[in-house]
């Protein structure tokens, strides 16, 4: 990736320009990814529908392709797409496996909305068009010569209008929450609509003022829009307060919850080829939708593949578990550092199972290294981003479908 300036700067701030630069190029070169022969835009599930032979800009989800916003004024001229490689953002991995008759893969595909994206001190919450930030599609993909078959999972911002400023990083809300109403139906209407059947799950920590200050936000607005839903489709809600009943990240009763809730999972299901689709998925939300989200949709995700393999007849063993959490360890570090600045500050409790010594001293640096990099960049950053995405506006709900107005 190179910058090439096309005109000579005139009346701009150079210092700034090459700050823009130096910011976008750092950016750049962490978590983003493109195909020449695979949507990585697309869930299997959702390439279902594509068109053959169609042109990526009419087959491709545009909410993921990152250049789209700075690309479209050359699609609008008539520019060659061959110009343009749609680019994600977000995490791909891809590790192999030993399984009878050969060889299988495991792929784990990350993918991050542009709408609303930011970093988490100044990207929060909800939009007007019911966008959240950091909403994440993780998608994970098992190849073998039997099968192929996927399971998503979503996460996502609290959908209610609110921030976090000042040293103290105290959380505000930034308009009443009846004004937080209709943007959260357009927001959890739209995933009912894409993924069907939803369990949101909230793992905030009651413990914490700005965390309960949420929850008592949240929880009336969310059941006033679950009366509303009449259509087959459900919206069930959970609240599991991971701090409470994961002490020291003891997972038990995280697993406890997956079995209680294996109906549930079995019904949703996973997309198999020529076989059946996933017919709900888990929304899962923390605070920042990085640390416990990733752990909790990592073991989710341990879960279900045991499914996706028993389903061919494969056991799941150690070899298979230890790159199950290497994929997801290094998953939740690419996402934190895209909204955060810093790695994951739990990413040995995915790795391990528990959080060592050294691991709870590189949750300290992690955390510091957060809060300064939120304190001195984040404005600055911001502002790169929004230049970077052409500050265009994403309707979500547009009667031409997901495009940028």
């Amino acid at each position: 990736m190179k910058f090439i300036p096309l005109a000579e700067l005139k009346g701009l701030n150079q210092t700034v320009v090459n700050g823009y630069i130096e910011y976008l190029t750092e950016m750049l070169k962490n978590g983003f990814f493109y195909s020449e022969d695979y949507d990585l835009t697309s869930s299997a599930q959702r390439a279902i529908s594509k068109k053959a032979g169609s042109l990526w800009v009419e087959t491709y989800d545009l909410r993921y392709v990152w250049n789209y916003p700075g690309c479209k004024e050359l699609l609008v001229q008539s520019i060659s797409l061959s110009w343009v490689i749609p680019v994600i953002q977000g995490y791909v991995g891809i590790k192999e496996i030993d399984i009878k008759g050969g060889k299988g893969q495991l792929v784990l595909i990350s993918r991050r909305r542009y709408a609303k994206a930011g970093l988490r001190y100044i990207s929060r919450g909800i939009d007007a068009s019911g966008n959240v930030a950091n909403f994440v599609e993780t998608e994970q993909l098992l190849y073998t010569n039997k099968l192929v078959s996927s399971f998503i999972q979503i996460r996502g911002s609290i959908p209610l209008f609110w921030q976090q400023s000042g040293v103290s990083n105290e959380l505000v809300f930034t308009k009443s929450l009846f004004h937080s109403k209709e943007p959260l139906a357009l927001h959890l209407g739209s995933i009912l609509k894409e993924y069907g059947s939803t369990v949101v799950l909230n793992l905030l920590n009651q413990v914490k003022s700005n965390e309960q200050k949420l929850i008592n936000a949240y929880e009336p607005i969310l059941a006033e829009f679950q009366k509303t839903q009449t259509s087959d489709q459900f919206l069930k809600y959970i609240y599991f307060n991971y701090h409470k009943r994961c002490p020291g990240h003891n997972l038990k009763e995280l697993n406890e919850l997956f079995h209680k809730w294996r109906r549930v999972l079995s019904l949703f299901g996973y997309y198999k080829v020529n076989s059946r689709l996933q017919t709900g998925v888990i929304r899962t939300n923390c605070l920042d939708c990085l640390d416990r989200t990733n752990v909790v949709q990592g073991n989710l995700a341990i879960y279900i593949m045991k499914q996706q393999l028993a389903d061919i007849e494969i056991e799941y063993n150690s070899d298979i578990d230890k790159k199950m959490k290497e994929l997801w360890t290094d998953n939740g570090d690419y996402i934190s550092i895209q909204y955060s600045g810093d790695k994951s500050v739990i990413s040995e409790v995915m790795l391990n199972g528990e959080q060592g010594f050294f691991g709870k001293i590189s949750h300290v640096k992690c955390s510091v290294n957060r809060l300064f990099k939120g304190w001195f960049d984040d404005d600055f950053g911001q502002q790169a981003i929004d230049l970077f995405l052409s500050k265009e506006p994403f309707c979500i709900n547009g009667k031409d479908g997901y495009k940028c107005r």
